[in-house]
């Protein structure tokens, strides 16, 4: 699926009916379209073995098409940490890119305010996805979507964590956090 942006008048934001609904992402996820988003910055982070994906708030498109060329096999590129994109929207955060990166942490950075991100569907994707490790997901502000999350059971199996760390820092590679 590609999405382009159309240029005009930014179109009012819906809120589904069944947003309250337990929905997988495939059924919430909407690209994004917004010029401002798709201008993002989003970037790979290397030093020593440690590596890192920063989303900002790029189109999942966008990403997809770039990092599937470094995939070597069919199983996801394993980053240290990810970045979720957009505050873990559902309009930039895609079952296919989840598919092509993974990690054991995931960051989100949202107050829940404004537009109420992060979106459930999108942690649920994360954890709900067989993995041999424990991923554990870092919010900087507990929100209704992260509460939710605690007391999810993910689909798979997998084990997850998830860590509320308003005022601490996350250290990612090599010492535990």
């Amino acid at each position: 699926m590609w999405c382009a942006a159309v240029p005009g008048p930014a179109l009012p934001l819906a809120t589904p009916i069944a947003a309250k609904l337990n929905r997988r992402l495939a059924e919430a996820y909407m690209c994004d379209t917004s010029i401002s988003n798709g201008s993002s910055i989003a970037l790979i982070i290397s030093s020593g073995s440690t590596r890192m994906l920063f989303l900002g708030d790029a189109w999942a498109e966008d990403v997809v098409s770039k990092l599937k060329p470094l995939q070597t096999a069919s199983a996801p590129i394993i980053f240290d940490a990810i970045k979720v994109s957009h505050h873990g929207s559902s309009r930039n955060t895609s079952v296919e890119l989840l598919s092509i990166a993974d990690s054991p942490c995931f960051l989100v950075s949202s107050d829940g305010t404004g537009h109420g991100h992060p979106d459930f569907e999108v942690l649920a994707e994360i954890v709900d996805r067989p993995a041999p490790f424990t991923r554990q997901i870092y919010v900087n502000y507990e929100t209704p979507a992260s509460r939710k999350l605690q007391a999810h059971t993910s689909r798979s199996g997998a084990a997850f964590s998830v860590h509320v760390a308003e005022h601490d820092w996350v250290q990612v590679g090599g010492a535990s956090s």
